[in-house]
């Protein structure tokens, strides 16, 4: 598996939540600098792979009672497609964000029961109007 250099763009948004800050946090009690290391490490220095996350991520929904047959790291793109989905952020912007190189992220964007029951809402208001209208 080769390793691929990935810019991210972090965004100083400012407030309580600002990714920026949380990164600048991160990476000043890491030690870290801007040089070419591996974003996540261990305090050994060993990076955090894909399957060292996986099996921290299965360790800890199984301590807290789920599954973790059900879990992946790949879930946590799916959730994040999901949310920017409901938030209403436009597919091209959702694609770019999760670094989509298809249009795969669409068969993942889960529904929300509240999103649903708010459209059929919308849906049942526009039929009533256009009824009045006729």
């Amino acid at each position: 598996n080769m390793a691929m250099d990935t810019i991210v763009y972090i965004a100083q948004i400012g407030g309580k939540i600002c990714p920026h800050a949380a990164m600048i946090n991160y990476l000043t009690e890491q030690g870290q600098t801007m040089q070419a290391a591996p974003l996540f490490m261990f305090t050994s220095g060993k990076p955090l792979t894909r399957n060292s996350c996986l099996k921290h991520l299965h360790h800890a929904l199984g301590r807290i009672g789920y599954d973790p047959k059900n879990f992946n790291t790949h879930s946590f793109r799916i959730g994040a497609a999901t949310s920017a989905s409901h938030a209403g952020i436009s597919t091209s912007v959702i694609k770019v964000l999760g670094r989509w190189r298809s249009d795969a992220y669409r068969r993942y964007t889960r529904s929300h029961g509240h999103t649903i029951k708010v459209t059929a809402a919308k849906l049942a208001n526009l039929a009533s109007t256009e009824l009045h209208m006729s």
